[in-house]
């Protein structure tokens, strides 16, 4: 497993180095791999049409400096921006024997042992992706695509994000409230310290590879 840290980068940069591994994943040319990024303030939609859910005018947008883009990935619209953690896993599934809800899965466990582990009580709900507090509000969104086996995209997680830019979409369609593990303790909390604690909880969790 390769853990690439890609920094602060936009959203296009990154996307573009998250395919071009997808496609050398396919062909066997690397290993998997595990994306960890911060992005400059992006609306993404996925493969649904969402842009009715995006509430403000271009004009608004251009003014904070926030870009759209839509996406191959599931699930309707999100926000990205400084003070989030974004994870993209680059992993053959057959591999390591899982599809795609185990997947899922694996990810959603992570983020909510992480958000534990720093005094946060959040969980999974059946039916609704991404990990909520226990007082119903999301702290991280999950969407995810698969080509020939191989994941890409996958879960944004709101560490100190500045939660005001969720007020410019109806998040995943769900008019639901955001919120971010610094929100819940009342104080700062490190992305460096998140990213760190997740990569080690998910690697625990992901199954070894195996000959297919």
């Amino acid at each position: 497993m390769e853990i690439l840290d890609l920094g602060f980068l936009d959203f296009d940069a990154a996307h573009a180095r998250m395919l071009e591994r997808v496609e050398a994943r396919i062909v066997g040319a690397v290993g998997d791999a595990l994306f960890l990024v911060e992005h400059p303030h992006v609306i993404t939609l996925g493969r649904r049409d969402a842009a009715s859910l995006i509430k403000a005018p271009a004009q608004e947008l251009a003014r904070l400096g926030v870009s759209v883009r839509r996406t191959e990935r599931g699930g309707l619209v999100t926000y990205h921006g400084p003070g989030q953690l974004v994870v993209y896993p680059v992993v053959h599934l057959p591999s390591r024997g899982m599809g795609v809800r185990q997947h899922v899965g694996i990810l959603e466990e992570t983020t909510v042992a992480v958000a534990a582990a720093l005094g946060v009580e959040a969980l999974c709900r059946p039916g609704y992706p991404g990990v909520w507090t226990v007082g119903g509000a999301k702290l991280a969104s999950v969407g995810v695509a698969v080509r020939r086996g191989v994941t890409f995209h996958g879960i944004a997680f709101n560490v100190a994000p500045d939660l005001r830019f969720f007020d410019l979409i109806d998040p995943c369609g769900l008019g639901v409230r955001m919120t971010s593990l610094t929100q819940e303790r009342g104080r700062p909390v490190s992305l460096e310290e998140v990213k760190a604690a997740w990569v080690r909880q998910w690697l625990w969790r992901l199954p070894e590879p195996r000959p297919v």
